[in-house]
């Protein structure tokens, strides 16, 4: 499978498509996933203890120590991502990282894992589901979402057909949806 280039109208139609199917919206402006702009928390032990929270904007991602990688959209690809099997429908949103470099993280942790500097995120945006909502001590209204980003690298764009050790870490996040 190859990476689809959408722009904002076939974004917006597509999103607002499977918002009517699977009841989570993800607003979509101008070809970026506007959803994933914004602070979210550190969810599981390899993000705690490497990264840290997050802050996700149109143009870069800063981790909790205030290092930032500057990032660029690329497009989205479908079963692109490296995660269990209950997220293989989701879409993934491609970036390039525009200045590649292994960021020396929490506790002297290296982002990518090893020393070869990572050229793309593959991000995906999900709603968390009334049994993660409970395994988080959380009410089942509560309106949760999940990111998970995958650190690729080389020079291919991330596509479902790649050699899946380019997929160096990968990392999840977690907030509070707003209406929750």
């Amino acid at each position: 499978m190859t990476v689809r280039f959408l722009d904002a109208a076939c974004f917006s139609a597509l999103f607002s498509f499977l918002s009517a199917s699977v009841g989570f919206g993800i607003p979509i402006g101008g070809g970026f996933p506007i959803e994933i702009v914004g602070n979210w928390t550190a969810f599981g032990k390899t993000a705690i203890a490497i990264t840290g929270d997050v802050r996700f904007s149109k143009s870069e991602v800063v981790f909790h120590d205030g290092q930032r990688l500057p990032l660029q959209f690329v497009g989205t690809s479908k079963d692109v991502m490296l995660s269990p099997d209950d997220k293989a429908d989701l879409v993934a949103w491609i970036f390039r990282i525009s200045k590649p470099r292994d960021l020396v993280l929490l506790n002297g942790n290296i982002l990518c894992g090893r020393r070869s500097p990572p050229t793309f995120l593959t991000v995906s945006v999900k709603k968390a589901t009334p049994y993660e909502l409970g395994m988080m001590g959380r009410r089942p209204n509560d309106l949760v979402a999940f990111l998970d980003f995958d650190v690729v690298t080389g020079s291919g764009t991330p596509n479902s057909d790649m050699d899946m050790g380019r997929v160096c870490s990968t990392y999840s996040f977690t907030r509070k949806l707003t209406g929750s």
